[in-house]
Order: C-alpha cells, then sequence, then structure tokens
C-alpha cells in the first residue's frame, strides 16, 4: 500500500475513533454544527517539488486584515464555493500556532460537503495562497524556503492534509469558544496532531528549531 493511501487510511480511522460527541449547547441555545480546524501549522516543514517549505507566524496577518473575501472550497476546486468570509459562514483567525478556521454550511451544497465531513471522507485542510516574501536557507543539505508574508485566496477542505498538524473536524459552535481563543491557546494545534502521523513531515523538525535558536 502506498505510504500516501495508509496515511489516508489512517487519518480517517483516527478522526472516526477520536472525535468526541459534540458539547451540548448552553440552556436556551440550539445546536449549531460547524467544521472547524487548523489549516496552517507555523513553523512545519512540508515537501514542495524537492525542497521544504515552512510557513512563519504572521504570514497571513496583512491578508487577513484587508477586504478580500477568504472562500472555502473542496479539494482547491475554483469551480465551486461552499461559503466564505463575506457571507459569514467562514471564519478565519490568526495566531502563534497557525491559521484556525471555523464554518457553518449555510447553502445546500453545504450541507453535502458537511457530510463528507462528518463520514470522515474528508478530514483534511489545504490553503491556496500567493507567497510575497520569503527567503531560502540550506539547512543540513536541504533547501528550505521560508515564508514570511503571503496573500490567502482559499481554504480547502481535502481528504489529505496540507502538511502536518492540520485537520478538519466536527464542533458545535453553539458551545464551543471563540475560535480566536482556541488557535490563541494551541489546542486547535494540540487536537490536530492527534489526527496525523506523517514521518516524512518531521524530518526537518530538529533542525528547523536549531534554524530559529
Amino acid at each position: 500500500m502506498a505510504d500516501a493511501d495508509r496515511l489516508h487510511q489512517l487519518t480517517q480511522a483516527r478522526l472516526r475513533a477520536g472525535a468526541p460527541e459534540m458539547a451540548p449547547p448552553p440552556v436556551g441555545k440550539q445546536p449549531m454544527p460547524a467544521v472547524q480546524g487548523l489549516a496552517m501549522s507555523y513553523r512545519r516543514a512540508a515537501a514542495r517539488d524537492g525542497h521544504y517549505v515552512v510557513y512563519l507566524p504572521g504570514a497571513f496577518e496583512k491578508a487577513l486584515q484587508g477586504s478580500r473575501p477568504i472562500n472555502l472550497r473542496k479539494s482547491h476546486n475554483k469551480a465551486k464555493s461552499y461559503g466564505s468570509t463575506a457571507d459569514g459562514s467562514l471564519e478565519v483567525c490568526d495566531g502563534p500556532h497557525g491559521l484556525g478556521i471555523r464554518w457553518t454550511p449555510k447553502c445546500e451544497a453545504g450541507q453535502r460537503l458537511f457530510e463528507e465531513v462528518r463520514e470522515g471522507r474528508l478530514c483534511g485542510l489545504s490553503v491556496g495562497c500567493l507567497r510575497r516574501s520569503v527567503s531560502n536557507k540550506t539547512i543540513a543539505g536541504e533547501l528550505v524556503v521560508f515564508v514570511h508574508e503571503a496573500d490567502l485566496t482559499e481554504i480547502s477542505l481535502t481528504e489529505q492534509p496540507g502538511m502536518s498538524q492540520t485537520a478538519a473536524w466536527i464542533t458545535n459552535a453553539a458551545s464551543a469558544p471563540p475560535l480566536r481563543e482556541a488557535v490563541a491557546s494551541g489546542n486547535l494545534r494540540c487536537r490536530a496532531a492527534r489526527f496525523h502521523v506523517d514521518r516524512s513531515f518531521e524530518s526537518l523538525s530538529t533542525i528547523l528549531e536549531r534554524a530559529h535558536d
């Protein structure tokens, strides 16, 4: 079995087995099922075309302060959007550990996509972006591209994660803490890390730690 297939099956199994039931909403509030997760994990190395890419904290800060809407898509398919920051269905928050998202479906197509997450068929997150400011370093013979600033164009729900320690799961937005709080505390990163085990993502972890000492 290919490593990618093994990772995907392991991810789905962990998601189905490890995802807790949604917490009950506060008295007087109706449940509000939503998809939540970490779409970008900072200071993690991802292999890309013979080199590694590492996004640094604050890389999307300017993009999130702008007026350009961010769309939610499936597998980076630009032909279809299932929500956006413009219609209020998608919330995106930046923090020291990564980029957190919370999406509440508001249309029939969105409900169908939501069910794919609930069933474990879509449990990864990936970002669509344009790098604006980067620096290159050769570390232990490997080229590492550090991204300091990038424009964020979309967030995609995917079968496999875009990088280590990213994942999507179902939550109850009516009882969950504010997304900004969850991102800042590191809770999203800790939960996402439990879903995925892929040694190729971790191969530069020690080297990268030394690079930022």
